[in-house]
C-alpha cells in the first residue's frame, strides 16, 4: 500500500514537470505531493535510521523550495489584496522582479535532468518500502503520534512553537491518511488535525504578512496593520481552543491491527 502510496505522488510530480504547467493550482498539487512524499521518508527513515533519507529527499526538496519562492508572491499579493494594504511602487517593482527571478530559476529546474534525479530517488525509496514491515511501520507511527502530544503541548504555551506545529501535524497528517486512507478509525482524528491545519495555514499567512507589512506598509495603512494584528491574536485563541480538542482524540487514537499496509 505504501509503495503505490508513494509511486501515485512521484507520478504527480514528475507530470508537473514534464507538463511545465506554471499557473497557481498545478504548483499548489505539486507542493502538496511533495509533502507527503517528505512526509513519508520521515517515516521512512525512523522505522529504517541507517537509509539515508535526505539523500532520497533531496530532489523533492529543491523542488519544493523552487515552488515555494514563486508561491510565496502570489499568497502574499492575495492577502495584502485582502487587507486593504499596499505598498511603494518602488517596492511594487521590486517585488515583481524578485517573482520573475524566482520563476526563471524554477522553469530552469523543470528539465530531464531533474526528472531523472526524481526517478533514481523514487527507486531507493520503492526499493527501501518492500523491506519495511507492518509492525516496524505502526512503532514508527506511534513514535510519531507521541512526539505530537508533546509538541501539541508545547505550542499551547508559545506562539513561537505554532510554526513547527503546523509542519508537524502535516507530516502526522499525511502518513496516516497513508496508511489508513480514511478508514473509520482514523477519520475522526484526521478531522480534528484537519481543522487545526487550516487554522495553523490561516495564522502563518497572516504572520507573514504582518511581518512584510511591518516592514514595507505605508503610513495611510497602519489602522489595516492593526486589524491584522487583532486577527492573528483571534488566530492563537481558536488553535488554542482546537488543540484541546484534538488532544483527547491524539491520545485515544490507535492504528486497526486489520487496515491494510
Amino acid at each position: 500500500m505504501l509503495r503505490t502510496y508513494f509511486s501515485n505522488q512521484s507520478q504527480q510530480v514528475v507530470h508537473f514537470i514534464q507538463q511545465q504547467q506554471m499557473d497557481a493550482t498545478s504548483m499548489h498539487q505539486c507542493r502538496v505531493a511533495i509533502k507527503k512524499i517528505r512526509a513519508l521518508l520521515k517515516l521512512l527513515s525512523d522505522v529504517h535510521p541507517a537509509f539515508n533519507s535526505s539523500k532520497a529527499e533531496k530532489p523533492y526538496r529543491r523542488l519544493f523550495k523552487g515552488l515555494g519562492a514563486v508561491r510565496e508572491f502570489h499568497v502574499r499579493e492575495k492577502l495584502r489584496s485582502d487587507a486593504g494594504l499596499s505598498c511603494s511602487a518602488k517596492q511594487d517593482l521590486l517585488e515583481r522582479d524578485k517573482m520573475h527571478q524566482a520563476t526563471l530559476r524554477l522553469e530552469k529546474m523543470l528539465n530531464n535532468s531533474t526528472v531523472h534525479d526524481l526517478k533514481k530517488q523514487e527507486r531507493r525509496i520503492l526499493t527501501e518500502l518492500k523491506k519495511q514491515s507492518k509492525r516496524k511501520a505502526r512503532h514508527a507511527i506511534r513514535r510519531l503520534q507521541q512526539h505530537l502530544v508533546t509538541e501539541l503541548f508545547a505550542a499551547r504555551q508559545s506562539s513561537v512553537q505554532l510554526h513547527d506545529l503546523r509542519k508537524k501535524i502535516k507530516t502526522f497528517y499525511y502518513n496516516i491518511k497513508a496508511l489508513q486512507g480514511n478508514g473509520v478509525s482514523a477519520k475522526p482524528l484526521l478531522e480534528h488535525l484537519d481543522q487545526v491545519q487550516q487554522q495553523l495555514g490561516d495564522w502563518h499567512d497572516t504572520d507573514e504578512l504582518i511581518s512584510y507589512s511591518h516592514r514595507h506598509a505605508q503610513q495611510t495603512e497602519i489602522p489595516n496593520y492593526r486589524r491584522l494584528e487583532l486577527k492573528r491574536t483571534k488566530l492563537e485563541t481558536l488553535v488554542d481552543q482546537t488543540i484541546l480538542t484534538v488532544y483527547p482524540v491524539l491520545l485515544q487514537f490507535r492504528l486497526i491491527e486489520e487496515d491494510p499496509l
